[in-house]
């Protein structure tokens, strides 16, 4: 059984996969989640970075904005998660590979960073970029991790 878990591609659907996880297994799994947002936040958003998409950001305001992005990405995700097919508790649990394809995670920060006087126009570029660059690194870096750490029990 575990073998075919391993096996399965993101993009199957993962009919039932949640019920082969206990509550703290799940517990487990949304906090990996969460770690991995932060993973992805602290490799991907640095202050230069986000400096190339808004020309008006300083350290002052720098933390919030990255506080912003990661509740943004959080929305995002259970956006994405309300609209699949089959209800799971965790991104990790369901087809991650389309996340790539939707705007969910792109909408979720536009909304989060509004709070600030940024350009709407710069708002929207880093939105669109941080958005999409999320969900490849999740799909490409994150989930062979999650595949070990939780679906390989050898």
């Amino acid at each position: 059984m575990v073998e075919s878990l391993i096996k399965e591609s993101p993009m199957v659907t993962p009919m039932g996969i949640e019920n082969r996880f206990t509550e703290e297994d799940i517990k487990r799994i949304k906090g990996y989640e969460d770690s991995e947002i932060d993973r992805f936040l602290h490799e991907e958003l640095t202050c230069d970075k986000v400096l190339i998409y808004i020309p008006e950001i300083n350290d002052s305001i720098y933390e919030a904005v990255q506080k912003a992005t990661k509740n943004g990405i959080k929305k995002g995700i259970e956006d994405f998660l309300k609209n699949q097919e089959i209800q799971v508790s965790s991104l990790y649990l369901s087809k991650i590979g389309e996340l790539v394809y939707t705007n969910y995670v792109i909408d979720g920060i536009k909304d989060s960073i509004t709070q600030f006087s940024f350009n709407a126009s710069d708002v929207s570029d880093y939105s669109e970029h941080f958005g999409r660059l999320f969900g490849t690194w999740v799909y490409q870096k994150s989930y062979d991790t999650f595949v070990e750490r939780f679906l390989n029990y050898s």
